[in-house]
């Protein structure tokens, strides 16, 4: 069986209450419609779930162009591949323009 990144990641809970609550917070708050913050913030877990879904090797494809990135991210606890693979999904999720 193949390992995927869904297996090392522990807080999903985490994640949707992120999109659901602060994300579309966020959006709003620099004058994006709440109609068009929800549809981001749904299409942000989306893509997570997508992304956690992929084998360990497919999911380093991907992140390891963003590593250099987000070296100075935060939380700098978190490992860079989750946080190269949250730029992943944020940075191509569905925009509000």
């Amino acid at each position: 069986m193949t390992t995927t990144a869904e297996s090392n990641i522990n807080d999903s809970a985490f994640v949707r209450e992120f999109c659901h609550g602060l994300l579309p917070e966020l959006l709003t708050g620099r004058g994006v419609s709440s109609d068009d913050a929800r549809a981001v913030a749904v299409d942000v877990i989306r893509r997570a779930r997508m992304l956690a879904e992929l084998p360990v090797d497919y999911l380093d494809v991907l992140v390891t162009p963003f590593l250099e990135e987000v070296s100075q991210h935060r939380p700098l606890s978190a490992p860079a591949w989750l946080r190269a693979a949250v730029v992943v999904a944020v940075r191509n999720s569905r925009s509000s323009s």
